[in-house]
């Protein structure tokens, strides 16, 4: 079953963050920035992938992922499990042929040491595929690898990188803030809706940030430091 872990992120992005309510690691636990996590939500920093089960044993859970790779999910006692509606399982409720969304710390040899894991539904794993087929198309998400004008060059969860462009009519926002084009950089995770116009994907507006840290949220009040202009900046 193709999967992808987009994700705006889309969707995918957003869905994890929902399921795993635990505070994001330390800085000094995560990743180099910019390092690429394991399977089909590459390029986020922490792991996390969607895959379809395979095999469980010896508290592994081997999956398949969107790129028809196979990933080790090394899961403990400090990892959580989480069914289709949030609520608490175990290892023992999941079964070969399950889709899950997993997030954790890459590990080597091609796996990662879970923190959590989550069961998805058949709704959600339905808007996962919709985004994964629509990716660069009608939405957008991945690493920022380099910006020129008002081009960016983004290194997509699906291990694709794809030219976008930013207009006067984009919008640009980070932790629910406005920002312009020049607050954005190399290593930055960006995702949004868009479209495509004469072949390259416009964006309506990126949000700025990494999945699972709140991009939506309002910075607290009296931050002053952000500029308001949501435009982006002419070369």
């Amino acid at each position: 079953m193709k999967l992808t872990f987009l994700i705006s992120v889309l969707l995918i992005s957003v869905f994890l963050s929902a399921q795993d309510p635990t505070p994001a690691p330390s800085a000094q636990a995560r990743p180099e920035r910019g390092q690429r996590g394991q399977g089909g939500r590459g390029g986020f920093g922490f792991g996390g992938t969607t895959g379809t089960i395979s095999e469980i044993k010896d508290n592994v859970i081997t999956i398949k992922t969107s790129e028809g790779k196979t990933l080790s999910v090394k899961t403990s006692a400090e990892t959580r499990f989480m069914g289709k509606d949030r609520a608490q399982i175990t290892l023992k409720d999941l079964k070969v042929g399950d889709s899950i969304a997993t997030g954790g710390q890459p590990a080597g040899d091609g796996a990662i040491e879970a923190r959590m894991v989550a069961l998805l539904d058949e709704e959600t794993v339905k808007r996962m595929k919709e985004a994964q087929a629509n990716m660069g198309k009608t939405n957008i998400a991945g690493e920022v690898k380099d910006i020129k004008e008002t081009n960016i060059t983004v290194l997509r969860p699906d291990g694709q990188t794809q030219v976008i462009a930013v207009d006067e009519n984009t919008s640009l926002k980070k932790q629910g803030e406005s920002i312009t084009l020049a607050d954005i950089k190399a290593g930055d995770r960006i995702s949004g809706p868009g479209e495509l116009k004469d072949g390259v994907f416009v964006a309506k507006e990126l949000r700025v940030g990494m999945p699972g840290t709140g991009g939506g949220q309002r910075r607290p009040t009296g931050d002053a430091s952000r500029p308001e202009s949501s435009k982006p900046e002419k070369p």
